[in-house]
């Protein structure tokens, strides 16, 4: 598998493809912006004592907040928070005291000396044994430690290096709070990505972007754990990557509502406010044929594409399925048991079929939809915002690049010149010497080229 990286104005977005280019796992990394897993240097705003809460400064736009029990018995008027949870709507997000920085397989905790194994790892003896391996470990530290799902089966020197390195940056962080003033970032504008690519080492074959920042952040990881050959890194500021591996195509396909499942039927997936409902609707193969077969085989391969597509549009909240026709009990139960396999390691709980014959699951949130980070702009009555514009805009401008192109001219709705960030523009100018123009035109459908020079 690869994963592909590239840099944009507002956003970073990381991919994991496999040999076919399908994507299988995507992150999208907003540009200052607090997201989960941030560690700040924070101070009290306000207490709140009607909401057993505290409003923090964290240096964005929207405080934080804290509940009560998230906070350390400490005096200090300055300390570090981790968010726990990114902001929705006009809510900042929420933040805890209590800090984790996750490795491999394990997660450091700043819980004083605290065991915890994860509760998907349960054969006795083996958590006896990784109990131990982590008694050793913390020994005379005054960290604690999680050992994650993936830590099953390993050695005690694999779980001691993932210790050390995560202990080296959590020294680090403790000193350089106390160097440094509040509101401040500390630790990490780029661990989104960081934690992607570590998450997913043991199935890496390469690595390709365009951001040199965290080409040195990976190359510093890699000298740590020696997993991928440093040759399979490859920054690559020119190369147009995303067209190639069909990255760009791929994204568009995630963000459309519906879901082909060949010619057997689709899904159709509507994001509400509230909810998500995802709806299954038969194909062509349903003409002629054992009709209950054909029904049963399109249910099933519905709940496995249902699994993936959760992922990749990471839908959190309440998600209403509804399958076709189902009345069958072991047909009821094999989906249940496809779903649930499918979301244990995704926060999610399959509760199965509800009165209405709805099959009903609730996945909790830590971050944006993939659809908010490029539809949600509610001024003026746009379903879209700058940051799908500038994708769009970078792709036409890459396919077009390899033919020596000099100037390109866009037709432009008007209700979407607002979206154009004309510093983003003269980026793209100087990083791809070609001359981008835009034309108003109240009849165009969103973006189209013009001409080309």
């Amino acid at each position: 598998m690869k994963i592909l990286i590239k840099n944009f104005w507002n956003f970073k977005i990381a991919v994991l493809i496999d040999e076919d280019n399908n994507i299988e796992d995507i992150i999208i990394d907003e540009i200052d912006k607090p997201k989960a897993k941030e560690i700040y240097l924070a101070k009290i705003k306000r207490k709140l004592e009607s909401m057993q809460c505290y409003f923090i400064d964290i240096g964005h736009e929207k405080n934080a907040f804290m509940k009560f029990k998230d906070k350390e018995d400490d005096k200090n008027n300055e300390f570090l928070v981790q968010i726990l949870k990114e902001g929705k709507n006009n809510k900042g997000p929420r933040v805890t005291q209590r800090l984790s920085l996750s490795g491999r397989f394990i997660v450091l905790l700043t819980d004083s000396n605290s065991i915890k194994i994860s509760n998907k790892i349960q054969d006795e003896e083996e958590r006896k044994r990784l109990r131990k391996i982590a008694t050793q470990i913390i020994k005379d530290n005054e960290y604690g430690i999680l050992i994650r799902t993936n830590g099953e089966k390993r050695s005690k020197e694999e779980f001691q290096k993932d210790f050390n390195y995560l202990k080296s940056i959590m020294n680090d962080l403790i000193k350089k709070s106390k160097n440094n003033i509040a509101p401040k970032l500390l630790f990490n504008k780029n661990e989104k990505i960081i934690s992607f690519i570590k998450d997913n080492k043991a199935n890496i074959k390469e690595i390709i972007l365009d951001d040199e920042e965290i080409y040195d952040e990976i190359m510093e990881l890699n000298k740590f754990y020696k997993d991928i050959d440093a040759k399979a890194i490859r920054l690559e500021e020119k190369e147009n990557y995303f067209e190639n591996y069909d990255v760009y195509k791929n994204i568009n396909k995630l963000l459309s509502n519906e879901v082909s499942l060949n010619d057997e039927g689709s899904l159709v997936i509507d994001e509400l406010e509230a909810l998500n409902i995802i709806d299954i609707n038969t194909g062509k193969k349903t003409q002629g044929g054992n009709l209950k077969k054909i029904v049963h085989d399109i249910n099933i391969m519905a709940a496995k594409e249902i699994v993936k597509q959760i992922k990749l549009r990471n839908l959190s909240g309440i998600i209403l399925i509804d399958f076709i026709d189902t009345k069958d009990k072991n047909e009821k139960k094999q989906i249940k048991d496809i779903l649930q396999e499918g979301l244990k390691n995704q926060n999610a709980n399959a509760y199965g079929f509800t009165k209405l014959n709805l099959f009903e699951i609730s996945r909790q949130r830590e971050k944006k939809s993939l659809k908010e980070y490029f539809t949600q702009n509610k001024k003026e009555n746009i379903n879209i915002n700058g940051n799908y514009l500038e994708f769009r805009i970078k792709r036409e401008i890459e396919l077009i690049k390899k033919n020596n192109i000099s100037e390109i001219i866009f037709y432009l709705e008007d209700r979407l010149m607002p979206l154009i960030n004309d510093i983003m523009i003269k980026e793209l100018e100087f990083k791809y010497n070609i001359k981008i123009k835009f034309e108003h035109d109240k009849d165009k459908n969103l973006l189209e080229i013009k001409k080309l020079k």
